[in-house]
């Protein structure tokens, strides 16, 4: 995956291979740093202020957060379930919630963003890969547009979180 820092000096690469996000400076497209993140890194979500990055490691099961300056590694948390393997990361508007989909896991797990800590599991149907979270009003994150594989879920998971201003259909 190919992600674009919020204020654009950086291109972040992830390598599925070798398990390493590697960041290029955009000014002079050089290398500045590679480091050893999850195995199978497969997305990067950045806080609101770009201070943070959020990258899931699928196959070790992991979501790590890393610092923007320092480009280390500054917390791990490795999903206890064996069936959970974090696959795409959305951080709510306000930086406090990270949602996180399981793929064959079947659920979105809802992470403090802070402690990496679990607050929160919505059911989503087979194989959720990639979230959509969107804004509203209160500057809180919506749930994910479309959560699994074969068909939209939102109604389910609005129900399941208790958010029925997030159900219906919602277009881009």
């Amino acid at each position: 995956v190919v992600d674009l820092t919020p204020d654009g000096r950086q291109v972040w690469v992830t390598s599925e291979e070798d398990a390493t996000v590697t960041f290029i400076d955009t000014a002079n497209n050089k290398v500045i740093k590679t480091i050893k993140v999850g195995e199978r890194p497969r997305n990067t979500a950045f806080s609101a202020d770009g201070g943070k990055a959020f990258i899931s490691g699928e196959f070790d099961r992991s979501v790590r957060i890393v610092d923007t300056t320092s480009l280390d590694v500054v917390n791990t948390v490795k999903l206890a379930d064996e069936t959970l393997r974090p696959m795409d990361v959305k951080l709510t508007n306000d930086g406090k919630r990270l949602f996180v989909s399981t793929g064959r896991g079947q659920k979105i797990l809802v992470l403090d963003a802070s402690t990496l800590a679990t607050i929160g599991e919505i059911p989503a149907g087979a194989r959720p890969w990639r979230e959509d979270v969107r804004s509203t009003a209160g500057g809180h994150g919506r749930l994910p547009e479309r959560a699994g594989r074969t068909g939209n879920s939102r109604d389910r998971l609005a129900t399941a979180a208790g958010r029925p201003d997030c159900a219906g259909p919602h277009r881009k």
